[in-house]
């Protein structure tokens, strides 16, 4: 027989999973569709599982003037229709499988679930997102691409609650994002990428770009971010310079072929991406 906890803080959840072989149920949207007896996060069958949606605290979203701070436990839905969350996460969780998921679907499960074909991934990297984990010992925070470690594997022990995610506030003047998938709506991701930047007196004064799908993790690479940063906006009219910076992406893309697509289709749709992201930059 499992167990079933339902605590109303995260206190007392973090000490129902110290007692171990605890799985823990947030929207349930992974849970339902896994390949192991319970879900794909949990390694066999669990002796109880903590049901985490009464837990208030993990249903806030806060801000102040630096950062966002999100609830791991708020729906998809109700980030998307909270206009202090940054447009572009908006926009990607519009992007996630339908209504209905999105309405049970939590930010922390998505985070958590740790897939590199995530709708939100990317832009959570390109945010440079900080996540909060608590346990009874207390909270650790680690940069996103540091908690997420590999396809489904994170910094979480079995002892361990994801319950905040910190997003700096950052005002853009240029940002570009494309989803590539087998339909428009609905599906699931072939190959995804988000871009950001500031132009200031012609220079580009910051400069990202993050990319899903193409490697067992996001890819987003702040030592070729920062060769564009600094440069006159009319350095990107040279095709030979964005030539440069694709090239340099190319060598940090590591696709695979699966039943979604192949490892050849992904590798140049991502870098025909980023060649319209550069191309639509120089463009002022």
């Amino acid at each position: 027989m499992v167990i079933a906890y339902r605590p109303e803080t995260t206190a007392q959840a973090v000490e129902y999973l110290a007692r171990g072989d605890v799985a823990i149920f947030a929207g349930g949207t992974d849970i339902m569709v896994g390949d192991k007896p319970v879900c794909r996060s949990f390694k066999g069958e669990p002796s109880a599982m903590l049901f985490i949606d009464a837990i208030d605290e993990l249903k806030t979203l806060s801000d102040n003037s630096k950062t966002i701070t999100v609830g791991a436990g708020l729906s998809l839905t109700e980030l998307e229709n909270d206009h202090r969350v940054p447009k572009l996460l908006r926009d990607s969780i519009l992007q996630v499988a339908a209504p209905g998921v999105r309405n049970c679907a939590t930010m922390g499960g998505n985070v958590c679930n740790a897939s590199p074909a995530a709708d939100t991934l990317p832009i959570l990297y390109l945010l440079d997102t900080q996540v909060v984990v608590s346990s009874v010992n207390g909270k650790i925070t680690f940069p996103i691409e540091q908690f997420i470690k590999g396809p489904g594997i994170t910094q979480l022990t079995s002892s361990d609650l994801l319950t905040q995610l910190v997003i700096p506030k950052t005002e853009f003047s240029h940002t570009f994002y494309r989803k590539v998938g087998t339909r428009c709506a609905n599906a699931l991701t072939k190959v995804s990428i988000v871009g950001a930047a500031n132009i200031q007196n012609g220079l580009l004064s910051d400069w990202r770009v993050a990319f899903g799908a193409v490697g067992p993790t996001v890819v987003r690479d702040q030592q070729i971010e920062s060769l564009l940063i600094g440069k006159p906006v009319a350095w990107l009219k040279q095709h030979h310079n964005i030539q440069s910076i694709i090239e340099a992406y190319k060598a940090k893309i590591s696709p695979l072929s699966d039943q979604r697509s192949t490892a050849t289709y992904r590798l140049r749709t991502s870098l025909k991406l980023l060649e319209k992201w550069l191309t639509e930059l120089s463009d002022g």
